[in-house]
């Protein structure tokens, strides 16, 4: 038995020591294991001195595979319109002018809104179209402004009654003429729906003093580029159908409008002399009245047609009751095609009408207002009364043209001569149109002492007129394109294809 307080000999502290660092070695071991198999410690070569190093890995999440670990993400917070009205954005426009065109001749001023933003502020002396000063501004810009500016100068015409049409002695004359003088290949048919001579009253009105140009009509065109932005050509459909063919299209090879498809704009085709100033043809009778109604104005009426071009003496010219070779263009002496608007003008080529509308008598024909009925004279006359402001029949499939063609003999220039071969999408190289307003300060000539007057007949129902040589009128004048001795062939095509377009080949 060991006695309380006797001292440790040497060698039971040397046991003591023993058991401790075995005791230690186990507990180190123990741990170090564990460590290694739950891949708390992994032991890698130091390649610099060959010793084994401990290092401790932190565990982390497989990129493959979902975190284990719930996180809360962040919270972003999201204005939204609930319970609240949404506002349509406001898209900028291009500001586009307002314009009145200008009712008699002289200075029209036109301030377009928006001012250089939105387009040309110009003061421009209004009259026959410059190629210098009306060309057409890029899509972007104001289109409207130089439609209005470059609209040509509207003449006042005295209205009053006066006999419209002609009769079968001063159509027979005419038609030897064409024959003995002409050489041409007439015949009384020709003439026969612009009679009986009948009395007809109309109201004070304006005319153009020019028949519209290529240029304005190309003003026009990129003017509905504009009205149009989803439509890059709207020269196809903007006018119930075609308005005009241009150069690129199928039968507007004599077209002088080219469409430039890099700037998406309208132009004058390229060519040695500029087209710009000379009338437009290829036009459709849809595109002269979408033309007019842009400017607020209209086609004119047959009746206002013949007035505006026989003037207060009534003549069977523009300029008098003799024919001069002179004053008009037609194909007599040459068929060489159209010439500049403002042609004979001056001097002894004095071609104007008594109220100063130039080439109403050859050039191109023009679209009327009116529909087309062979007998519609023969009805009016019938009522025994003057009609007031005649528009022609409430239907038909053809619009009247008037005033002939570079293309047509002389016959074909008569002011009360009738041309019947168009339908309101067709067109041709030879026609094109002038347009007409109402009145503005002018006063009404005295009315004729025949003072039986009745309102527009709409005739409907044709009737045969029977002429002096036996031959009924058929509302088809042979030879109606022009009249020679022989076929000839028009420096340009006599129509387009358009829509489909009548074939003049055997009339020319």
């Amino acid at each position: 038995m060991t006695k309380i307080g006797r001292r440790r000999n040497r060698n039971e502290g040397v046991q003591w020591l023993v058991i401790g660092v075995i005791l230690g070695m186990a507990c180190s071991f123990t741990v170090g294991f564990a460590g290694y198999v739950f891949g708390l410690i992994e032991f890698s070569s130091n390649t610099s001195d060959g010793e084994r190093e401990i290092q401790v890995v932190t565990p982390t999440s497989d990129p493959l595979q979902a975190s284990l670990t719930p996180t809360t993400p962040s919270i972003i917070d999201v204005p939204t319109n609930e319970g609240q009205t949404p506002e349509t954005p406001v898209q900028p426009s291009q500001p586009i002018a307002t314009f009145t065109p200008t009712d008699l001749p002289g200075v029209a001023s036109m301030t377009p809104e928006g001012g250089s933003a939105g387009g040309p502020e110009a003061t421009s002396s209004v009259g026959t179209p410059n190629p210098t000063g009306f060309l057409p501004s890029p899509p972007t810009e104001d289109n409207s402004a130089a439609l209005a500016i470059g609209a040509t100068t509207l003449v006042p015409v005295t209205g009053g009654t006066f006999r419209m049409g002609t009769t079968v002695d001063e159509g027979t004359a005419a038609v030897a003429e064409c024959v003995q003088r002409d050489g041409g290949t007439c015949e009384l048919a020709m003439i026969m729906d612009s009679t009986p001579a009948h009395d007809v009253l109309v109201d004070n009105f304006q005319i153009e003093q020019y028949e519209v140009s290529v240029i304005q009509y190309v003003n026009f065109l990129n003017y509905l580029i504009q009205q149009n932005p989803d439509n890059a050509r709207p020269h196809l459909t903007a006018c119930n159908g075609p308005c005009v063919l241009t150069t690129q299209d199928t039968g507007g090879e004599g077209s002088d409008i080219a469409y430039n498809a890099t700037d998406k704009r309208y132009e004058v085709r390229a060519a040695v002399v500029d087209r710009s100033n000379y009338p437009i043809t290829l036009v459709t009778w849809h595109g002269a009245d979408a033309y007019c109604r842009a400017l607020g104005r209209t086609l004119p009426t047959e009746a206002q047609w013949e007035r505006a071009a026989r003037g207060l003496a009534n003549s069977i010219y523009p300029w008098g009751p003799q024919w001069d070779v002179n004053r008009a263009k037609t194909n007599r002496p040459t068929e060489d095609g159209t010439v500049p608007v403002d042609s004979y003008g001056t001097g002894t080529s004095l071609g104007t009408s008594e109220f100063g509308a130039y080439n109403m008598a050859g050039n191109v024909a023009e679209w009327t207002a009116d529909w087309y009925q062979n007998n519609y004279y023969q009805q009016l006359a019938n009522t025994g009364q003057v009609t007031v402001n005649p528009t022609g029949p409430i239907g038909g499939d053809k619009r009247v043209v008037r005033g002939g063609s570079w293309s047509n003999v002389p016959l074909f220039a008569r002011t009360v001569h009738r041309i019947d071969l168009w339908a309101p999408g067709q067109t041709s190289t030879w026609v094109g149109f002038r347009c007409a307003d109402t009145a503005s300060g002018v006063s009404t000539a005295p009315p004729s002492s025949n003072t039986n007057v009745t309102t527009n007949v709409a005739a409907t129902t044709p009737a045969p007129v029977t002429d002096t040589s036996g031959s009924t009128g058929s509302g088809v004048k042979p030879g109606s394109g022009s009249s020679s001795t022989s076929p000839t062939t028009a420096s340009n095509p006599p129509a387009g294809n358009i829509p489909p377009t009548a074939t003049l080949a055997d009339q020319q």
